[in-house]
């Protein structure tokens, strides 16, 4: 059960409805800042007089009225001497100064009349009140302004009301305060919780009610404020369900005003924060590998960004589709052995406040498994072969000695022709024959190996036998021809049988 902390906070009804004004007595004399003396006249004499100085700035038990057209601005952290009762008939604005920003009133009553307002005019300021501070508020009374569960009232230093909730039993919401001077309390149902971070174009709906017994026909309004405290245009803006698409980033102030036949109103306000948009970045290093290699590390050309804690999420398509990758979390990644071409892409994750927002997918990168290196060859040297009894040639084994390297394995090397063929050949005649390299994926380099033909047998000759030559007068020989009776066998035709001294040749000779 709440602890409504009656010394501290009271929402009473009459017992302040009328008192009598003193000497020394402030109220606003126009819309202004609440430390320009401009802003305000002080009772002299029983007369309105300008003051010369403002509430607070000298000690006092002086009440301090806003009357209902003004609007009074404290613009600063302000921090008062004790004064008075402060009574609101128009509106005190708490703009406050930088960070941490906190306006210290120290009035023992606090009190919003009918038409008095208490709007803090950013998400994030907090009132201070002293010691045994009362807060009363008249049916019509309203807090309002920028909304957050960091817009907070404090009395004695204790934390009472936030404009939100945050389910603490101790302290009230804004919403609450207000209702306590009527019967009836505007419910925001959803969304559920006072304070929601939600992800950039996520529709919000809408929902709210009311409990307690409304005097005559009850009506809605939601109202919205984007981080800007600017008004979101929202259809069905009073009914009690809509919806709205925030359109930037930050928080967004959300509130239900639910109101009577008797014109008394209510409202509770909740705060979304909306992240921003997500970027996915970019990932790179196309690349082109072996089958059965692991690519290099897929890179980060540029980082995701977002509101929250940054991880990320990589796909890959090695199934056929693409599959989230478990454990890939970082902006880097290493992809396994492939033996198959595969994409691969990435998103960004952003996480604030326990709700993780996701980016759209990068372009996919593709590890192609293929070659377009051609194998370097270095073939065995040109070489002689041997003629064989049958006058052929046998090609030798060029392949053992032979050698390629790749940029990936599986190379083979052959010839043509082949080892063992034996080709009809002359001496000194030439064959060629081709060594190719050859990749796994078909490329190739080739030479060609220059094979000459060597007759290394010597021919059989059977020459004439031997014979007599009749000296002629002159006592001359005439030499015979030797040759035509002569033959001669060899594994190689074109034999040629030849003699000298030459037939027809005189050569002198006796007997």
């Amino acid at each position: 059960m709440k602890q409504k902390y009656l010394f501290l906070l009271f929402i009473i009804f009459s017992f302040l409805s009328a008192y009598s004004q003193v000497d020394g007595d402030f109220q606003s004399k126009a819309t202004g800042n609440w430390e320009s003396i401009s802003s305000w006249e002080i009772r002299s004499g029983g007369l309105w007089i300008d003051a010369t100085s403002y509430p607070g700035q000298t000690n006092g038990n002086y009440a301090i009225t806003i009357n209902s057209s003004h609007t009074i601005t404290v613009s600063t952290n302000l921090v008062t001497t004790s004064m008075g009762d402060l009574t609101v008939n128009g509106t005190l604005n708490l703009l406050a100064g930088s960070n941490p920003k906190q306006v210290d009133l120290k009035t023992p009553l606090l009190y919003l009349s009918t038409t008095g307002i208490l709007n803090f005019s950013n998400q994030k300021t907090q009132l201070y009140l002293p010691t045994n501070a009362v807060i009363k508020v008249d049916s019509g009374g309203a807090i309002s302004g920028a909304c957050s569960n960091n817009t907070e009232i404090y009395i004695d230093n204790k934390l009472i009301a936030v404009c939100n909730g945050t389910g603490n039993s101790d302290v009230l919401t804004f919403g609450e305060i207000v209702a306590g001077s009527g019967t009836l309390n505007s419910n925001i149902t959803s969304p559920i919780p006072f304070s929601s971070t939600l992800c950039n174009g996520t529709n919000i709906a809408l929902i709210g009610g009311y409990t307690g017994t409304p005097s005559g026909t009850v009506t809605y309004l939601w109202t919205v404020k984007d981080p800007t405290n600017a008004d979101v245009a929202i259809t069905n803006s009073t009914s009690t369900s809509t919806s709205f698409t925030p359109t930037m980033a930050g928080l967004y102030s959300i509130s239900f005003i639910v109101t009577d036949g008797t014109a008394f109103s209510n409202t509770e306000t909740k705060t979304v924060t909306i992240q921003s948009v997500v970027t996915p970045g970019t990932i790179g290093n196309v690349q082109m590998i072996c089958s059965g290699t692991a690519p290099d590390q897929l890179i980060s050309i540029m980082d995701g960004s977002g509101d929250g804690t940054i991880s990320y999420e990589w796909q890959t398509n090695a199934s056929g589709s693409f599959q989230t990758i478990g454990g890939a979390t970082l902006a880097t990644y290493n992809p396994p052995a492939l033996t198959a071409t595969t994409s691969y892409q990435r998103r960004t994750v952003s996480t604030l406040n326990g709700v993780a927002c996701y980016s759209a997918y990068t372009s996919p990168i593709t590890i192609t498994v293929g070659d377009t290196t051609n194998p370097v060859l270095t073939a065995e040297a040109n070489q002689n072969a041997t003629l064989n009894a049958s006058c052929l040639v046998t090609i030798p084994n060029l392949v053992d000695g032979s050698s390629a390297t790749d940029n990936c394995a599986g190379t083979i090397i052959t010839q043509s022709i082949a080892a063992g063929t034996t080709q009809a050949a002359i001496h000194n005649g030439t064959i060629n024959v081709t060594v190719t390299a050859t990749d796994a994926a078909g490329n190739v380099d080739s030479e060609i190996v220059v094979i000459t033909a060597k007759d290394s047998t010597a021919p059989v000759l059977t020459a004439e036998a031997s014979q007599n030559a009749t000296l002629s007068g002159s006592c001359l020989v005439t030499i015979p021809n030797l040759v035509d009776g002569s033959s001669a066998t060899d594994n190689c035709a074109g034999t040629i049988i030849t003699q000298s001294i030459a037939a027809g040749t005189t050569q002198a000779a006796i007997h």
